[in-house]
């Protein structure tokens, strides 16, 4: 009955992650009895689901409405904050300066311009993303007393995107504290309050002696990925060359790398055992497994320590740990209900961890594994010995790989196409030499320094173990960085409906499980084949005529302003064409707008035949994703205010100057450019390219980053009508440098758009450019911020209505917008 009561607790937990608002508690205190009374009546399946559904709803429900929320200071306030450094720190340059990052245990919160106010965390800290730039090194375990800036994790929302605050969820974080002290604050010692002994700084100084070690090995990221999960210093080369050949996991300290590490355990344990029966004459009455299972334990439990103890790594600890107790206690050991066990137990340790993509396939992983090892038992021929071992360890290896694909594309719409392959040699090098290497490596440094003799001796061995390492790797990353060349190295699909996954994942379960008397084992081609032909072929109707969503008739066009935070990437499809205008903001030196917005958009849009792109001018909150795009799509048609500045920054050789006349149509949907090219160019934001779109009777207007004076000239040499627009996007974001009253009443648009960041620095959109909207215009205000992306319909009856991302998308643990 275990197995309904854990079903029941797993999916309200799931269920509930999906909802934007918690019920009350009320709802499950009925659902309990409601179970209880179906006990009774000894109805057990559903009495026993009833109440994980009532207990597994109680505790989420609870927990949550008892946790205090960390008071967020608004925009230019700050506190201190009293607590300690609980993770690694990771430092990189930005923008030639150095910016530090760790998680930050709060204790104790001092308003400065809140009138004093103070909170205390006593029982259980609240736990914020910390950063400090330009700062003196800050060391785990070490308390601090700084001065911050507290501001919520809030991540963009678009179709396609990553869901940021999700992942927030999962991590415990409440927030961000971005330090605010000055240098004079800095040359005191009252800031650092001491230092207390703890893992975290364990990890910190291993980190340090191993990077010591590492030297400058080309690997040296990879080392320190296994054996600390710190991979700070992997390259972005080698991350794209994993990401391409779906090893990418290998960096995740999850189940493959615990398991084998207590399976090293256990064969320590068992070899105490056997030494001490045959030599000291001890535990003759003892089972093996009472010695070896703990050692084995114990063996995972430091190596997640020394991983941080991440979700993965718990996952995977939890997995390991009950499978342990099961051999301790000598039961038979039943699969399924096992893996139910251990997935109950990690939702009821970390319910965020329903949000994460990691839980299910790891799990699905397993499932698989334990699959095909029945399916093999019913094998008519069976190898033995080394051969077997071989051939069981190939046949789970290519069964895994073929049998995540589905959750892959349910997940990521993308898997990388030949991880198959790539995976049949990385999987066994790490598991048998890459990981083995490191962990001996690791234990000789740490040996070598608690001991403080025979440095000499220990430091020879550790080189050479390094050294043969890195040959050994050198060779794994020429057969990847190949593999990863090859054409087509990632297919991306639309996203899948449901049932799509479920057929193709029933199917599986089917033919590997099914007995082969059985009636249908003997159409099971027949059966794999048309479940594949349906999935397939509506896959690839929605790949071409778009996935769900309403093909566009002749004459209209969708408009959909992305959330970039403070930057700008407009989408604009017709029928057969789509336009994009702006790229986006690059949000750091390997990282932007293209990549991480734009592209994965695009991937849930319909295939265009026709491309376009404007780049209105070339400053980095407009431009700083092209390149990423261009890596992943081919445009027709290029325009650009800048181009020869957009070329010097962006090396984008190919780019004509857009100029006021350009003219074009498309599925009956006019384009028009009605700047620049009539008044003189004063600055950057003067070159930006002005585009009308016309559908029916339906006009968008983008003006870029165009300023007041050059809108009134606008105005001056277009006229009123050429300029009216029903949805017009600010100008400069909302920069009372833009939004010219003289303008505004011109254009007099129904919907105005704001593509401003979320708390921005810079207080877009103005207060005085709201007053002007309101003033001179009837227009409804909407910002990308707050909102997340906007989606119109032009030339759609019964007129223009938004489709709010945010909105439709939202969920209770979601960062609400400022009032």
């Amino acid at each position: 009955m275990f197995v309904w009561f854990a079903l029941g607790w797993i999916a309200v937990t799931l269920w509930l992650f999906q909802l934007p608002q918690l019920p009350s508690p009320v709802l499950f205190a009925v659902i309990l009895v409601l179970g209880i009374l179906a006990q009774s009546f000894e109805r057990l399946g559903i009495g026993q689901a009833l109440i994980g559904i009532a207990l597994g709803g109680l505790v989420l429900v609870l927990v949550e409405r008892w946790t205090a929320p960390l008071p967020l200071t608004g925009v230019g306030d700050q506190a201190y904050v009293t607590g300690q450094i609980v993770s690694l720190v990771t430092e990189q340059r930005r923008f030639g300066r150095s910016q530090q990052q760790a998680v930050f245990a709060v204790r104790k919160i001092e308003s400065v311009s809140g009138g004093g106010e103070y909170w205390q965390y006593r029982l259980r800290p609240r736990y914020v993303q910390l950063s400090c730039w330009d700062c003196p090194a800050l060391s785990p375990n070490h308390r601090y007393r700084l001065l911050v800036q507290l501001q919520p994790l809030r991540g963009l929302s678009n179709p396609g995107g990553f869901d940021y605050e999700s992942w927030v969820k999962q991590q415990h974080l409440a927030g961000r504290a971005r330090v605010r002290m000055d240098k004079s604050a800095w040359q005191t010692a009252q800031w650092d309050l001491g230092v207390s002994w703890g893992w975290h700084r364990y990890r910190h100084e291993l980190a340090q002696r191993v990077r010591a070690h590492w030297g400058d090995s080309e690997f040296a990221g990879i080392y320190s990925g296994l054996l600390l999960a710190d991979r700070a210093a992997i390259t972005e080369d080698q991350w794209r060359v994993m990401r391409a050949t779906g090893t990418i996991h290998l960096m995740a300290i999850s189940g493959l790398h615990l398991a084998l590490v207590a399976a090293m355990g256990y064969g320590v344990g068992a070899m105490l055992w056997w030494l001490g029966v045959r030599l000291f004459g001890v535990w003759s009455l003892w089972p093996r497994v009472w010695i070896a299972v703990p050692v084995g334990v114990i063996f995972a439990t430091v190596y997640a320590i020394l991983a941080g103890f991440t979700l993965p790594t718990q996952r995977a600890w939890l997995m390991v740990l009950v499978v342990m107790v099961f051999m301790l206690m000598r039961r038979q050991r039943q699969p399924w209900p096992l893996l139910l066990l251990a997935a109950w137990l990690m939702v009821l340790w970390q319910p965020a961890s329903v949000l994460a993509p990691g839980f299910w396939l790891s799990f699905l992983a397993v499932a698989m594994i334990f699959l095909w090892l029945g399916y093999q038992r019913t094998r008519s021929h069976y190898y033995t010995g080394l051969k077997n071992s071989l051939y069981q360890a190939w046949s789970i290896q290519w069964f895994i790989s073929l049998g995540l694909i589905p959750g892959l594309w349910w997940f990521y719409q993308a898997f990388p196409t030949y991880s198959v392959i790539a995976n049949l040699v990385a999987v066994p090098f790490v598991s048998l030499i890459g990981l083995p290497l490191v962990l001996i490596t690791g234990f000789l440094a740490e040996l070598s320094f608690w001991l403080g003799c025979c440095d000499s001796q220990f430091n020879h061995v550790i080189r050479w173990l390094i050294q043969l390492a890195d040959y050994l790797w050198l060779a794994l990353w020429w057969g990847l960085h190949g593999v990863a060349r090859w054409p087509h190295s990632e297919l991306t699909l639309p996203a899948p409906g449901l049932w799509q996954v479920v057929a193709l994942y029933t199917v599986m379960f089917l033919w590997v499980s099914g007995h082969q008397q059985a009636r249908w084992w003997r159409g099971r081609w027949l059966l794999a084949g048309a479940v594949l032909t349906s999935v397939l072929a509506t896959s690839l109707w929605h790949y071409h005529n778009g996935s769900k969503l309403e093909t566009l008739a002749l004459g209209q066009a969708r408009v959909t302003v992305l959330d970039v935070g403070q930057g700008q990437a407009v989408v604009i499809d017709t029928r057969h064409h789509r336009m994009i205008y702006d790229a986006g903001p690059r949000f750091g030196i390997n990282t932007d707008a293209g990549e991480r917005v734009i592209v994965p958009f695009l991937q849930q849009r319909p295939v265009k035949p026709y491309q376009g792109i404007i780049i209105s001018h070339a400053d980095l909150d407009h431009a700083g994703g092209v390149e990423s795009l261009r890596r992943k799509h081919a445009f027709d048609l290029r325009l650009t205010g800048e181009p020869e500045r957009l070329a010097q920054q962006y090396h984008q050789q190919d780019f004509e100057l857009c100029q006021v006349g350009q003219s074009w149509h498309w599925d009956g949907v006019v384009f028009d450019i009605l700047a620049p090219g009539y008044f003189p160019i004063l600055d950057h934001n003067d070159a930006s390219c002005v585009l009308r779109v016309q559908a029916g009777d339906q006009v968008l207007l983008v003006t870029g980053d165009l300023g007041r004076t050059h809108e009134r000239a606008l105005v001056r040499y277009h006229g009123d009508e050429k300029v009216r627009a029903d949805i017009l996007i600010a100008g400069h974001h909302g920069s009372h440098h833009s939004s010219d009253p003289q303008f505004l009443a011109a254009v007099n648009p129904g919907w105005l758009i704001f593509s401003a960041g979320f708390r921005n620095r810079f207080g877009m959109p103005h207060p005085d450019v709201l007053a002007r909207v309101a003033q001179y215009t009837e227009a409804k205000p909407l910002n990308t911020a707050c909102t997340g992306a906007i989606e119109f319909i032009l030339n759609q009856q019964p007129g223009l209505v938004p489709v709010l991302w945010r909105q439709q998308q939202a969920r209770w643990y979601h960062v609400p917008c400022d009032p």
